[in-house]
């Protein structure tokens, strides 16, 4: 169950995740699978750059919270029934570092950054808490021809996705049928 924003609540930790990089000495983010305007992907940046991703999720973990309640009565002025299903969802952000040199100052300045109050502030304004940082994986490799240092944490997020069915029948005294459907989604926090 995705929230009808995802892709902003996504963007928005991409963002928080660029402002914390460009802190440090890492002066380009990129985040995989941003085209150009035209469609194109973009060359290559020079290292330093950070390359971000969402690699799994978002999952649901736990069941749904289920509250249904009675919403605005119909054009009969017959009462309707509001269905609101709850979530928490966990999903992960890779981020990868592309590095000239040693990638550990860059990694402690990131696990700091997300450790860190006012970052932590800005995530859950727009409905996202840090549940931890894995431990960084090295992935040196060669690249056009030179060494890159290259090293990867995996930042697992949960936010909580919210649906709301509004209008999903009607409510009938007698044998409470419910029909039809109108899904309309946002996160809370």
């Amino acid at each position: 169950m995705l929230p009808a924003d995802w892709a902003a609540v996504q963007q928005r930790v991409y963002e928080v995740v660029r402002d914390e990089l460009a802190a440090s000495d890492i002066d380009v983010v990129v985040w995989e699978q941003q085209r150009t305007t035209e469609g194109a992907l973009p060359p290559t940046p020079v290292t330093p750059y950070a390359s971000l991703r969402v690699t799994s999720g978002p999952v649901r973990e736990g069941g749904p919270d289920v509250h249904t309640g009675e919403g605005e009565p119909d054009e009969d002025d017959e009462p309707t029934a509001i269905e609101t299903i709850e979530s928490d969802e966990r999903w992960t952000l890779t981020v990868q570092l592309h590095l000239r040199s040693d990638p550990h100052p860059a990694v402690l300045t990131l696990r700091g950054a997300l450790a860190a109050s006012d970052v932590l502030d800005r995530l859950r304004a727009v409905g996202v808490v840090v549940v931890r940082v894995e431990p960084p994986v090295q992935l040196d490799a060669i690249a056009g021809g030179s060494f890159e240092r290259r090293v990867a944490l995996d930042v697992v997020l949960r936010s909580r996705a919210r649906v709301t069915r509004t209008n999903v029948g009607y409510i009938d005294p007698d044998a409470t049928a419910i029909a039809g459907a109108v899904v309309e989604g946002e996160i809370t926090q």
